[in-house]
């Protein structure tokens, strides 16, 4: 037995309910549209590199975390990019099976492993960030001198996620 569309008059109620009167009105349409297209555009600038955005990020988020001293795992990852968990595993995987990635025992825990850069993966990162860098500039200039006030606002709306991600600019972020 086919299941029955709704009828028109309670899509007419539904849309009559709501607070804009288009799509492009609704500030989360816009917000998932623009973002999509973003990592639409990186992953076809880095494609080249061999790599997708989200292993970029994985990859710059393990050299940031190196960079400031720390030894990040998974899960310091997945919090600090707000990346589901599985999903970093899954990327972690593919990037150790590249040799972009290495995976250490984390210093005092057995259980636990530290992931770092390789010398492979330095190497196709320090070719990478300039791409997603040039990535940047051609999809933000788009919006005519509006980056600062976009950033501010994103920064804003950020500091204001819950739950808290641990800090960046921390070294001490444990796993």
């Amino acid at each position: 037995m086919p299941i029955p569309p709704a009828p028109p008059a309670a899509i007419e109620a539904l849309f009559a309910a709501a607070e804009v009167s288009q799509p492009k009105d609704a500030l989360g349409f816009l917000m998932w549209q623009v973002t999509h297209a973003w990592q639409r555009h990186v992953e076809e600038l880095l494609e080249p590199c061999g790599l997708t955005h989200l292993q970029f990020v994985v990859m710059i988020s393990t050299a940031w975390h190196m960079h400031i001293g720390a030894q990040p795992s998974q899960a310091v990852l997945a919090r600090w990019t707000r990346i589901h968990p599985m999903q970093v595993s899954q990327v972690v995987k593919l990037l150790l099976a590249k040799k972009l990635l290495i995976r250490e025992n984390m210093p005092g825990d057995g259980r636990a492993h530290c992931l770092g850069l390789s010398a492979e993966g330095i190497e196709r990162l320090s070719i990478a960030v300039p791409v997603v860098h040039q990535a940047h500039h051609i999809f933000f200039d788009a919006a005519g001198g509006t980056e600062e006030a976009l950033k501010t606002l994103l920064a804003r709306l950020f500091e204001n996620l819950a739950p808290s991600a641990p800090s960046p600019e921390r070294a001490g972020d444990k796993p």
